[in-house]
């Protein structure tokens, strides 16, 4: 049977205490007067013996009493929850800046002043339960080096603050982020930098500023600084449009009208003025973002581009008036027509398959109605042949009497296109599509098959690789052709086809349906090459991921096919630069690899990567496989000039055959000045910086360090509080020396007791 489990405390009675002390007496008497009792008349016995006896059990019952009650004496004891307090401290060069009250410069003073804080850090560290944690901060974030100099890249106060809430924005108690510098910033958008405090806003943690510096130290007061350059895209296809920016930095020349010119192999390509910004308040310096447009070179490989500003009356230096970087243009940037009626969902879908990749440039022409252009609106161009050359031309569902809308001679244009020119041409399926109007056309000796028959099979169809598409890149969706395969079974049906006519000599069928009907055919026209493809319901492959991707694939090919792209060095090793100009003292990552015919990446490549100095001195590098993609990472360059990368690379196609290439990649190293650009201190920055943390931070003079973190000692911490400490604690959980203490006072007395009656003979 299962015993009733108590509800009350065992010493409950106790707790009242008339109660216990009446218990207490009713024990001590009944124990006195059975002592006596026991031992009155035994030989040996004495008076003096008995009452030994009975002190010590009296003793006794009193400790057992005491261990019931639990009485302790209570102290006062102050807590101090755990705590993160952060220093960060700017040692970019400006802190050498020698404009403090003593002659000493900025950094000097912040040292100082860490010095003389030791001791409270050190009080803060051992009595207030609170860690510190020191960071110097300049281009980058590290631990402090009270020995360190000041000689850091420019202060990036946002990559600061981004860093340290990376690794203690998690932190339970964050009691403030110190920031000690002179607020002289030179790195991203000052709005950046300032958005950068937010997150420290919802954690509660206020950001306090210490400034260091003089805010009237002379600046470069006149003088015009070329700061950035970026061109755009990069890589940049060949005789596409390139887009240049560049940032000026002026100092006292804000508002004033320069002349920038941009020049391409230090050949002259455009210029045009511009006004420059006025300087925000309290603010020497002005930003201005200024864009040129040209056309991208004509050929591929690299180029230098160069931004120049002319240079003014007055200013300080005009080697700083100019600023270049290095540009790769590719031919693999195809330009691409697609003619057609404005009809949904297939030539919306083409269009996301090929603006996916950044090897084609396309360009869309819709046709609608019926009616010839006037005059004026022939001159306009739809298709613009006088200005653009096309690699590929994609016609959808049109009449041969549309295309004349767009450009009166456009079929002429469009066959000598393909005939001298080498473009490539495609026909899709639709209801107008290789019917009669595009008989006896220019356009009907461009494609493999006869024209004129017309009309469509209404039933599903399966598009499977022909024999002669199989062992062609334009059908391959695999790696395999075990995997492509695969892809090209696991594809939807198409609603229908078009009905082609006979084949011409020499036309290759790529796709066929499962009965072997032709639904892609193409083949050779002079310098180039024309397909027709009998579908236009391609988009019923994009019914999930895997399909979407198939379909990319499919017209991307195709678009290569017909731009002669399988027949080019597709050999080829390339190498892709993080950064095409780099500051010195930094390191330069890149990726490397290896492209079949196939233009897909070989297998297994090998890749021997120098890095190639202004003086040919060259240094051996080895990237390593990263998720896919093969990686690698220069040392730190420490001389500036021109530098490149070469590449010789060797592995395997997907059809197995060898595959090897070699590629080179320049880049320019600059050395960094821009930190003491500025000689003034921005406090302004500073408090601004304290504000947009929010929670109470403010801006401090740097000489209130001391001060400052002596408040914190002074000054609990909002979570501090204190508590009462009992000695003895009875209810402690673990043993403790007074527990064992206790306990062998009680046993000594009961075994001293018992010696006593024994060696006496009252036993």
């Amino acid at each position: 049977m299962q015993l009733p489990i108590p509800k009350t405390d065992p010493v409950e009675p106790f707790k009242d205490s008339a109660l216990a002390l009446t218990v207490l007496a009713l024990v001590a008497a009944l124990l006195v007067a059975l002592t006596v009792w026991t031992y009155l008349g035994v030989p040996g016995t004495s008076v003096k013996r008995i009452l030994t006896v009975l002190g010590l059990r009296l003793a006794a019952l009193v400790l057992a009493c005491l261990s019931l009650v639990g009485p302790s004496l209570a102290f006062r004891s102050d807590l101090y929850p755990p705590s993160v307090l952060l220093i960060a401290v700017d040692d970019s060069e400006s802190m050498t800046n020698q404009d403090e009250f003593d002659g000493k410069s900025r950094w000097q003073n912040l040292l100082r002043n860490l010095r003389q804080s030791e001791p409270i850090l050190k009080q803060l560290r051992d009595e207030r339960n609170v860690t510190v944690f020191l960071y110097r901060f300049a281009g980058d974030v590290g631990d402090f080096d009270p020995e360190g100099k000041a000689a850091g890249d420019a202060s990036n106060f946002g990559q600061m603050l981004s860093a340290l809430y990376d690794k203690h924005g998690q932190e339970r108690q964050l009691r403030s982020l110190l920031v000690l510098s002179d607020g002289a910033h030179n790195g991203p958008d000052r709005e950046a930098q300032l958005a950068a405090a937010r997150p420290w806003r919802q954690r509660r943690c206020p950001i306090h500023t210490f400034a260091f510096g003089d805010k009237k130290t002379s600046d470069r007061e006149r003088d015009i600084v070329l700061a950035e350059i970026n061109p755009e895209p990069s890589p940049v296809p060949i005789k596409g449009e390139l887009t240049v920016r560049g940032t000026i930095h002026a100092y006292g020349f804000g508002g004033a009208k320069v002349r920038v010119h941009l020049f391409i192999n230090d050949k002259p390509v455009h210029a045009q003025d511009e006004w420059l910004n006025l300087a925000p308040r309290d603010e020497p310096l002005s930003r201005t973002v200024v864009t040129l447009k040209c056309q991208a070179p004509h050929e591929p490989g690299e180029f230098k581009v160069t931004l120049k500003v002319d240079p003014k009356d007055g200013e300080l230096s005009v080697v700083n008036n100019e600023i270049s970087t290095y540009l790769t243009a590719t031919k693999e940037g195809l330009s691409v027509l697609l003619i057609d009626t404005p009809r949904f969902p297939e030539p919306q879908l083409i269009c996301d398959a090929l603006r996916t990749d950044r090897r084609f440039r396309l360009f869309t022409a819709w046709i609608r109605g019926n009616q010839p252009l006037d005059v004026v609106e022939l001159e306009k161009d739809l298709f613009h042949f006088d200005k653009q050359r096309y690699n590929v031309v994609i016609l959808g569902d049109l009449r041969g009497d549309q295309l004349r809308l767009g450009h009166p001679q456009a079929l002429k244009k469009i066959h000598d296109f393909v005939h001298d020119r080498g473009m490539g041409l495609l026909m899709m399926g639709g209801d107008d599509s290789f019917g009669s109007t595009w008989h006896k056309t220019p356009i009907a000796d461009l494609l493999p098959v006869d024209l004129g028959i017309g009309g469509r099979i209404d039933a599903p169809v399966k598009m499977l690789p022909a024999e002669a598409g199989s062992r062609r890149i334009v059908m391959r969706l695999g790696d395999t052709p075990e995997d492509s395969a695969a892809r090209w079974k696991a594809m939807r049906d198409l609603d229908g086809m078009n009905r082609l006519g006979k084949l011409k000599d020499k036309a290759l069928v790529l796709a066929e349906t499962k009965d072997g009907t032709p639904i892609l055919v193409g083949h050779e026209y002079g310098a180039g090459r024309t397909m027709a493809l009998a579908a236009d319901t391609t988009w019923r492959w994009t019914t999930d991921e895997d399909g979407y991707k198939n379909h990319a694939r499919f017209w991307q090919q195709l678009v290569l096919w017909l731009a002669r792209q399988d027949e080019t060095e597709g050999k080829k090793a390339w190498v892709k630069l993080d950064q095409r100009r780099l500051e010195m003292g930094k390191k330069l990552g890149f990726s490397v690899g290896l492209r079949g015919k196939s233009d897909l990446e070989a297998k297994d490549p090998e890749f021997d990567v120098k890095l190639v100095s202004p003086q040919n001195v060259e240094t051996p590098l080895n990237p390593v496989a990263d998720k896919g993609q093969y990686r690698g990472l220069t040392e730190p360059i420490k001389a500036p000039g021109e530098y490149s990368l070469v590449v010789s690379a060797k592995g395997t196609d997907v059809d197995g055959t060898p595959v090897e290439g070699t590629a080179e990649a320049h880049f320019l190293v600059y050395p960094n000045e821009p930190e003491m650009a500025r000689r003034s201190a921005n406090h302004k920055f500073l408090e601004d910086l304290s504000a947009a943390g929010g929670s109470g931070g403010k801006l401090h003079k740097g000489s209130e360090l001391v001060a400052f973190l002596q408040e914190l000692v002074d000054k609990p911490d909002a979570q501090a509080g204190t508590r009462a400490a009992p000695w003895p604690d009875w209810r402690r959980k673990n043993l403790s020396v007074f527990h064992v203490g206790f306990f062998l006072l009680f046993v000594g007395l009961l075994g001293l007791e018992w010696f006593l009656r024994r060696r006496w003979g009252m036993v």
